[in-house]
């Protein structure tokens, strides 16, 4: 157990955390399999990632995505251009990190976290519904997560992400 920067704990289990929840670059089958080893179904899959919508992403979990994805020397080409500059540019000058993003994040000292640049999940403004802008955000390339992308890449996750983005009654 470490000290955590959390307000809903005063413990955090970074171990437990990287074994049971899917890493922010993992594909979609990975993190269906995920959530499926645990009883949930895709609706359940994409409503459970919905509370992306707040808080901010460090940008070691997604630098891999803005210049070498998957050792290919180019950004990730998913991404949206605007949103691939705004994101080069609020991690400009940060090192990849020398290991996966996970575990580099999960050894990093309370101050570390505190000092490193992210993107604010809510990157594009607050939205009036909660998760709504986030899934919508999806529908057009612009999830700052690898892993929430992949949301957008089966048909039945898709259809959920439409759906929570046009109706945020629904969420």
């Amino acid at each position: 157990m470490i000290a955590s920067l959390r307000r809903d704990s005063a413990l955090s289990f970074p171990e437990l955390a990287a074994n049971e929840i899917p890493s922010p670059q993992d594909d979609l089958s990975t993190i269906m399999e995920s959530f499926s080893s645990r009883g949930f179904d895709e609706r359940e899959t994409v409503t459970l990632l919905g509370p992306h919508s707040v808080g901010i992403v460090h940008c070691n979990f997604f630098k891999n995505r803005l210049y070498n994805f998957r050792n290919s020397t180019k950004p990730d080409p998913s991404i949206d251009p605007e949103l691939l500059e705004l994101m080069r540019l609020t991690c400009a000058n940060i090192e990849p990190p020398s290991t996966s993003p996970a575990s580099s994040l999960s050894s990093a000292s309370p101050a570390t976290l505190r000092s490193s640049k992210g993107m604010k999940m809510d990157y594009e403004g607050p939205g009036t519904d909660f998760g709504a802008l986030y899934y919508h955000s999806l529908t057009r390339n612009r999830g700052i997560l690898f892993a929430d992308q992949q949301l957008t890449a089966g048909e039945e996750t898709k259809n959920w992400v439409r759906a929570y983005a046009s109706d945020p009654v629904l969420f």
